[in-house]
């Protein structure tokens, strides 16, 4: 009996490491894609309100050039909205919010930081 479980857990041991080959085989997304994606995001769901480079504030957006928030926040407002804008939860995925987060920094320029 023992050495027909070890069978067995050898077989599945096997078909899970064929299927993760073939998973991992499969056209990957590279930086320059996923930064294009992210882009496509914003420009799509917040440049309305927060313009193409962060200097916006329309509908009583953040201008987030001089926002002060951590990506780990941006991802809140993003998740949840504040006042007047929506909460993306249901339109983008936990990654997406976390990566529009970040692409969000890049406007960064707070009063009194040279940039």
């Amino acid at each position: 009996m023992k050495r027909f479980q070890l069978r067995i857990l050898g077989l599945a041991s096997s078909l899970f490491s064929i299927g993760l080959f073939f998973l991992t085989c499969k056209q990957q997304t590279g930086p320059e894609d996923l930064q294009a994606k992210v882009g496509a995001q914003y420009r799509k769901y917040c440049s309305n309100c927060h313009g193409g480079d962060g200097s916006i504030s329309i509908n009583g957006a953040v201008k987030l050039k001089y926002s002060m928030l951590s990506a780990d926040e941006r991802y809140l407002v993003i998740t949840h909205g504040r006042n007047t804008m929506t909460g993306f939860e249901s339109i983008l995925d936990s990654t997406e919010r976390m990566l529009l987060a970040n692409y969000t920094l890049k406007f960064n320029n707070p009063p009194g930081h040279a940039q």
